[in-house]
């Protein structure tokens, strides 16, 4: 092959001598039609598109037997190897994330060999040539400003099409598009869209410039285009500059493009080997295959269709594990509350690896993340079982337990943690109060973490603390999932329990890898509605785990589901009652042990409640929705009366009261 340059340089001079080519046509007619009548009658599809929609395209390819088509680049116009590279990112990107049904069929279609999709490796001409041909005399050109999608085709965007039904045309075109595709382009396999990975940095080796064949013979490469007419996509752009971090200053070297790319990939290893905050342990891995429907566990593809024998065991040992908590202090409905605490909080602990890549697809969509919450707060007595559930948990998952201590916990050392981890959620155990709120805020309030560098698999972050975690902001409340408990077991009690490690042990972890399987499975029904940006109807992520849940205990369990198994939903974690829990029960015990504490001013619409610790009642107020309307002032707490009735359930009526 030929030696191939990228030029670094733009020429602004005008050099005479060059030639343009000029296609000299008649005009005959215009007619109206709509994009099927259009491409149809024809076997072959040979296209040159440049900003393109994947859902026409594979509407368009399906009235078609065979189809090559080139991704030409019109947001990058220089020929820089960066660009080439954070271009092939993006197009191979969008085949990934779009419909699962899609990617399907494209996927079938480049195995059984009709379809061929190649991208721009380099700058191309800029013009968009779709052909057509059955084979016979029967061909067509269509050339002009529309690109291959549905805005270009439907009639409603202004574009130039022309159509030539001339052999003589057909011919001349089609040669132009082999020679951009044969000495331009590289060929996208399947390899290319299973094996995707959202950061460059991981996936660039397995780009297809990467991997062509054609490009393993030496020849000049130029780094980044120091060219300022270059347009520029956010996403180009953003690859671009971190691609950037890792290639040589200098201007040209001599190395095939293969042998380039390992150099830039083996730099990055090794500036990112050790990272700031990373600890030098490494961390188990939970990495979703979503392209595949596989998981695996550092590195260990996983069996997810375990025994039902193993399945049944493990869900007695996790009954009996939650039914050790009857042998805590506290009432019958103490204990039980405690139950469904803990229980809903392991609902969303077992879905929590799939809910960085549900906020990625909602950003992607133009929905919300913020129903598939990333930070997890258990907190509460000192004797009430955190640590031990949380490890417990854990040895469902993963068959280990690896508690981070909570002087790790810094906003920048998260960041880093979960930057370099995947899937297994990682736990800080025992934090105090002033660390929590020296740092919490600032790492939990970071609701665009991730989508710029594409992540989602990476971990959720669960925190574990005593009571003097003791105020927890509605700002911070509707951003993390919480969980109090306040049952406790005495010392020695706790010390003769041995219960806990027999079960751990004896975890096979098949009942959870059942439940990674069935997930899978229902993954793409379940997250359909994501990907339609006309409607903002929810996805309810905690459904959907509790619902799989309640199904594998049912027809695996050998014992009755306990009451605490139940299904939920988002308003059974987020509701403004469950966020002020704290809030309704210290008003309820004041209200039902000291009324004389409360007074109302039914001509301001006014409950006051007084209480000597404004501390507590600044915590009170901190939890409690806006819509209350409160403030504190000196020793007192004042708040919307007809509002405050109807949010705590109580009618403030007695003969305490002042009217």
């Amino acid at each position: 092959m030929e030696n191939l340059s990228f030029d670094f340089f733009e020429n602004d001079s005008i050099e005479e001598a060059k030639k343009l080519t000029v296609v000299e046509l008649d005009f005959i007619n215009n007619y109206q039609t709509n994009w099927s009548e259009l491409f149809k009658g024809y076997s072959n599809l040979y296209a040159i598109t440049f900003s393109s929609q994947l859902s026409f395209i594979e509407k368009v390819i399906r009235t078609f037997d065979y189809a090559e088509i080139i991704f030409g680049n019109e947001s990058v116009m220089s020929s820089d190897i960066a660009s080439a590279i954070s271009y092939q990112q993006e197009v191979i990107q969008q085949i990934s994330d779009s419909k699962p049904s899609i990617r399907k069929n494209i996927l079938e279609r480049i195995s059984n060999g009709t379809l061929k999709l190649l991208v721009a490796k380099e700058k191309l001409s800029h013009e968009k040539i779709y052909l057509m041909t059955d084979g016979a005399d029967n061909c067509k050109v269509l050339t002009g400003s529309a690109n291959l999608s549905y805005a270009a085709f439907s009639g409603y965007q202004s574009e130039t099409i022309n159509e030539l039904k001339s052999e003589t045309a057909f011919n001349f075109y089609f040669e132009r598009f082999q020679i951009l595709r044969d000495q331009s382009t590289n060929r996208i396999d399947e390899k290319n869209i299973i094996k995707f990975k959202t950061n460059i940095m991981d996936n660039i080796e397995n780009l297809p410039i990467a991997n062509d064949p054609k490009d393993r013979n030496a020849y000049e490469v130029l780094t980044i285009s120091n060219n300022q007419e270059e347009l520029l996509t956010y996403s180009v752009l953003k690859n671009k500059l971190e691609l950037k971090k890792y290639m040589p200053d200098e201007k040209t070297i001599k190395f095939s493009i293969n042998n380039y790319i390992s150099k830039i990939k083996q730099k990055y290893e090794s500036v990112n080997s050790i990272k700031n905050g990373v600890p030098d342990k490494k961390l188990p891995e939970l990495e979703i295959d979503y392209n595949n429907r596989n998981i695996y566990l550092t590195g260990r593809k996983l069996d997810l269709n375990p025994i039902d024998e193993d399945i049944s065991k493990d869900i007695s040992y996790f009954f009996e594990f939650m039914r050790g908590y009857e042998n805590f202090n506290g009432t019958k409905e103490d204990i039980f509350d405690a139950q469904s605490r803990y229980y809903s909080f392991a609902n969303w602990f077992f879905i929590s690896p799939f809910l960085s890549h549900l906020r990625l697809l909602s950003h992607k969509h133009n929905k919300k993340p913020d129903p598939y919450p990333v930070f997890g707060l258990l907190y509460g007595n000192s004797k009430a079982g955190k640590t031990s559930f949380l490890s417990t948990l854990l040895y469902f998952m993963i068959k280990s337990n690896p508690l981070m201590p909570a002087s790790d916990f810094k906003a920048k050392a998260i960041n880093d943690i979960r930057y370099n981890t995947k899937g297994v959620p990682i736990i800080f155990d025992d934090m105090v109060a002033n660390r929590f709120t020296q740092h919490a805020g600032e790492a939990i309030k970071n609701d665009l973490y991730g989508f710029n560098d594409g992540l989602n698999n990476y971990p959720a972050i669960i925190i574990s603390a005593n009571e003097d975690v003791k105020v927890v902001t509605q700002d911070i409340a509707r951003r993390i999932v919480t969980c109090r408990v306040s049952i406790g077991l005495d010392t020695t009690e706790a010390m003769k329990n041995n219960s806990i490690r027999r079960i751990q042990k004896n975890i096979s972890t098949a009942f959870y890898r059942k439940y990674l399987g069935l997930m899978l499975e229902k993954l793409d029904e379940f997250t359909a509605p994501l990907f339609d940006e006309s409607t903002d109807n929810l996805v309810d992520a905690f459904k959907f785990s509790s619902e799989i849940l309640l199904q594998l205990f049912e027809k695996y369990s050998n014992e009755p589901v306990p009451n605490y198994v139940k299904t939920f939903s988002i308003d059974d974690y987020f509701s403004e009652r469950i966020t002020s829990t704290y809030a309704i029960k210290a008003i309820t015990d004041a209200y039902k042990y000291n009324p004389r504490s409360f007074t109302v001013d039914k001509k301001s619409n006014k409950l006051q409640y007084r209480n000597a610790d404004i501390f507590e009642l600044n915590r009170i107020k901190k939890e409690l929705p806006d819509s209350l309307q409160s403030k504190v002032t000196q020793n007192i707490l004042i708040m919307d009366f007809e509002k405050a009735k109807s949010f705590f359930d109580i009618d403030f009526k007695n003969r305490f009261l002042n009217f």
